[in-house]
Parts: structure tokens; sequence; C-alpha cells
């Protein structure tokens, strides 16, 4: 239901004209790894190669933009959804308290707290606490003290719910998308990404939207399309795996891939394997955390944990097009494989 949210919202917005698209290209991760030298410099100072380092910036990067797009548009989301659809609300309990769980863990694990970049692991909590604030307004529960927060991330949080409680009740079409600006600029994010007016983009770059609807339709997995950066992070990432030789984390995830499709039907299994291409089509990025799958529920996965089953779920009912994928996971698929048939 939230997901239909976004889609109601996008819908709502094309039909007055006023949809905006989120992009972050090269000039945007070329000023987030700028902003980020120092960083960078005290990483591979530690003893992380500069792959890796690399790697993990372009991580946050991509982590701290998910966040930007998607944190005040799912305040509304839930917002609305707790109103107009009160026989949900035990499950939104349950799923804010779950996500809420996370985000706590993710912004003070010392592990990450000392590893990730200062500024960006604060600005992250800033985001995560606005929707500890809606679960305290909806559910009468206070995790915010949980976050450790600052005397300044408190007052950030503060402010931005503030704002996000002006538009709600009143919220006209894309009015979200002002929203999402705002944030980024009290934040001092928006050197990292874009808005732009769909109907601007898509007559610049000469495509006009039923075209562009059209292929979607014609190739859903995107499997045909050209994207030069992407083939670029690609072969990028395919260095990488080959440089670290049989990844032993992949093996026994794909051990975990195994045992779980077992139990499924075919038709299931097809159902999941089409559910993570289409996460693939925005790309999923190994050192990243958090994944979830509507057909795996209740569990989350890894980036490796996902790129796992992804390539078992493929290899179980659509083989023939498991070259496509390019995930260079054949040997650890033949370990797995054994153990696997020895543990059964």
């Amino acid at each position: 239901m939230h997901e239909l949210y976004h889609l109601r919202y996008i819908t709502e917005a094309r039909n007055a004209g006023l949809n905006e698209l989120f992009t972050a290209g090269p000039k945007n991760k070329e000023a987030f790894l700028d902003a980020h030298a120092k960083d960078r410099a005290r990483m591979i100072k530690s003893g992380i190669s500069e792959e890796a380092t690399e790697g993990f910036l372009l991580g946050v990067f991509n982590g701290m933009n998910l966040q930007v797009y998607n944190a005040p548009i799912d305040l509304f989301i839930e917002y609305d959804m707790n109103r107009d659809h009160p026989e949900m609300r035990p499950y939104q309990l349950l799923s804010l308290e779950g996500l809420i769980n996370e985000s706590i863990q993710a912004t003070t694990d010392k592990r990450i707290v000392d590893v990730a970049p200062t500024d960006i692991l604060s600005k992250s909590k800033v985001y995560s606490m606005t929707l500890a604030m809606l679960y305290q307004e909806l559910y009468g529960v206070d995790r915010l003290s949980e976050f450790e927060p600052s005397v300044l991330e408190h007052q950030q949080v503060q402010r931005l719910y503030a704002e996000f409680k002006e538009y709600r009740d009143d919220r006209e079409p894309a009015e979200e998308y002002e929203v999402v600006r705002h944030w980024a600029e009290d934040l001092k994010l928006t050197p990292y990404f874009a808005l732009v007016k769909e109907e601007e983009h898509w007559a610049k770059t000469g495509v006009p939207l039923e075209e562009q609807l059209d292929r979607i339709q014609a190739d859903p997995l995107d499997q045909h399309t050209r994207d030069p950066e992407r083939e670029r992070e690609m072969k990028t990432f395919q260095e990488g795996q080959a440089a670290i030789g049989t990844n032993m984390a992949v093996v026994m995830f794909m051990v975990d891939a195994l045992k779980y499709f077992k139990a499924q039907s075919k038709e299931k299994v097809m159902q999941t394997a089409v559910e993570i291409a289409m996460l693939g089509t925005q790309g999923i990025y190994p050192e990243n955390q958090g994944y979830k799958l509507a057909h795996v529920p209740g569990k989350t996965f890894s980036g490796y944990h996902l790129l796992a089953y992804y390539y078992i779920s493929f290899k179980l009912v659509l083989p023939e097009m498991v070259p496509d994928l390019q995930l260079p996971y054949d040997a650890e698929y033949a370990m797995a494989e054994q153990l696997f048939t020895a543990a059964s």
C-alpha cells in the first residue's frame, strides 16, 4: 500500500503537469566525493583499499540520496495511509517500529560511526528522526532519545517536522517535492542531486513520455538499454569481484537462497526474480544495507545477500538469462550447490 501511494502521488502530479524527476548524475557524484576528500584520505590511511573506499563512499552517496527523496514523501504517505485506512494501522505500527529500529542501529552503531562521514551520518539521523516523530504522534511511542541526537540535530528535526505539518492536511499535487527541496536546502545537500520537471526533461531529451513508457513496457528489466555510466559501474563492480576471488559471503548467501527457494513454487521464485530484477534497474550496491522484497516477507537484505538471491532465483527459473545478469558468481554458485546438496 505504501508503494501504491507513491504511484498515486506521481500520477496526481503528472496529471497536473507538475511531476518532477529526482536525478543524481556524474557531476553530483563528483561534488560529493570532492566534499568528502578528507574522509577518503582518512579511510585509505587506516588501511582500507582505494577501491573499497571509493565503493563505500559511493554507497553513502546513493543511500543519502535515497533518504533525501524518500524521507519527506514517506511522511506524507504514512500520514495519509493512517488517516485513510485505519484497518492498516496494526501493520503500520509494526512496519514503522522495524524501520526505526534499523535507523537507530545505522546511525548509532560504533562500527558505522567510526567509518562513515560525520556530516552525512548526522543528516541521515535527522531524516530518520522525522519518521520517529510521526511514529510518536500517531502511536504515542517516543524513540527519539535512542538516536542520541545532539542539540543541533534535535533542533533540525523539529524544524523539518514543523514544515511537514504545515503541508500535510491540504497538500496539493507535487507539493511534496517542495518539501524534498526545502529539507535538502536546510541540510545543505542540494549539490548532490537535482529535481527536474518531468515534461521539461523529456522535451530536452527528445523522448516523449509515451515513448518512454512504451520502452519500459517492452523492456521491463532494462536489459537492452545502453547506459555508459551504468556500464562503467558494472565494469568496476566485476573487476572488484575478480580481485576478491571466491566471495565466501556470497556462497553462504546463495546457500540461504537455495534453502529458501526449495520450499517455494516455481511461480513464486519467478515473481521474486522479477522483483529483484526491477530493483536491479536502479542499481543494487553490494555495500548497502536495508533492501527488502515484497515476495520474501520478513527479511532484510544486504547488497551481497540480495545479489545472491538474484543469481539463484534466475538460475532456478530462467537459467538461460543468468549470463545477462553479468554477475561474476559462477564459482560461488558451484560451491554453494555442493554445500546445499551435502546438507540436504
